[in-house]
C-alpha cells in the first residue's frame, strides 16, 4: 500500500486522484524576509512550529524526549533547512535555546543565515550554538575535535549548559550522527549519544539524533529513541511518516508568504 501511494508522485487518498507538487525549498533570499511568529505549545509541550506535527505528537514535543528523524532514500540535505529552521526559530522565540550539529553537507551559513533572517540577531546569538569540525569565525560556531570524540561531546555539552544557564531553559539539542560517524567510531558515537539522551530526559530537554541510510548507529539509536520518524524524496517530492508511534505517510509543503516558511503535513495513504 505503502508503495502504491507514492508511485508517480500520486495519491488515491479517499478515492480522490491527486498530483503531488514537487518540494519547494528556498532560502531568505528568494522570498522576503520577515520576523518569524511563534507557536504555542499545548499539554505541557514544546511547539515544533509546525501545526500538523504538534497535533500529531500531541500538542508538540514532550520534555525529555529522544526522537530520531531518519533521512532515507533520495533525501537532499538542503531539503530539510525550511523545516529545521521552522522547529529552531520556534524555540527561540518561545525562550529556548538551540544546540547542533548539522548533518554532512550543511555549512554553518546555511542554517545561520537564514535564522538571522526571520529572527533578531541577538536572539541567535544569545540562543543558538552549532557545533562544526573545522575553523569558522561566527560567535555561534564552537570547534569539534576530530581527534576525540571525547572531547567532541564535551564541547557540545558545554555548549548546551552554557544556553542553559543558571535559568535551566530547554534546549533543543540536534545531533547529525552522519556527520559525527563519519569523524569518530560507531561506537563512540553510540556511547555519548546515549548518555546525552540519560541528560536530556532528565533535564527536560529535547534530543534530536538525525540518520540516514548510512549511519552505522541507526539501529541502535532508533531503538533507544522514544519516536522514530523517517523522511524520504520520491522524484522531487518529500514525505515523512511516524514510525514509533505509526501514523500514516504524509506529504511536506512549505509555503513562505508569511515571510518565512510555512510547513504542512498532508495525509496520502
Amino acid at each position: 500500500m505503502r508503495s502504491l501511494a507514492l508511485a508517480g508522485c500520486f495519491t488515491l487518498l479517499d478515492g480522490k486522484f491527486r498530483i503531488m507538487e514537487p518540494l519547494d525549498v528556498r532560502s531568505p533570499g528568494q522570498y522576503q524576509p520577515k520576523q518569524y511568529v511563534a507557536l504555542s505549545g499545548a499539554n505541557g509541550r514544546y511547539s515544533s512550529g509546525v501545526k500538523d506535527l504538534d497535533r500529531l505528537l500531541g500538542g508538540g514535543f514532550l520534555p525529555g524526549s529522544a526522537i530520531c528523524l531518519d533521512h532515507g532514500s533520495g533525501i537532499p540535505p538542503y531539503s530539510m533547512l525550511p523545516f529545521d529552521l521552522v522547529i529552531h526559530s520556534n524555540f527561540i522565540a518561545s525562550g529556548a535555546c538551540v544546540v547542533l550539529v548539522p548533518s554532512a553537507g550543511i555549512s554553518p551559513n546555511m542554517v545561520l543565515g537564514p535564522l538571522r533572517a526571520i529572527m533578531p540577531p541577538t536572539s541567535v546569538q544569545s540562543s543558538v550554538r552549532l557545533g562544526y569540525f573545522g575553523k569558522f569565525s561566527d560567535p555561534c560556531v564552537f570547534a569539534l575535535d576530530a581527534d576525540s570524540a571525547d572531547a567532541t561531546f564535551s564541547n557540545i555539552r558545554k555548549a548546551i549548559d552554557g544556553l542553559k544557564g543558571t535559568s535551566n531553559r530547554p534546549c533543543f539539542i540536534e545531533l547529525g550522527l552522519d556527520k559525527l560517524e563519519y569523524v569518530h567510531s560507531k561506537r563512540d558515537v553510540i556511547k555519548q549519544v546515549a548518555l546525552e539522551m540519560t541528560t536530556a530526559r532528565g533535564s527536560g530537554d529535547v534530543l534530536v539524533s538525525i540518520v540516514g541510510d548510512f549511519t552505522e548507529s541507526k539501529g541502535y539509536i532508533s531503538a533507544i529513541s522514544d519516536s522514530h520518524t523517517i523522511f524520504e524524496s520520491v522524484n522531487d517530492t518529500l514525505t515523512t511518516q511516524i514510525l514509533s508511534p505509526t501514523t500514516p505517510i504524509m506529504e511536506i509543503s512549505y509555503d513562505y508568504s508569511a515571510g518565512f516558511p510555512t510547513v504542512s503535513l498532508n495525509d496520502i495513504t
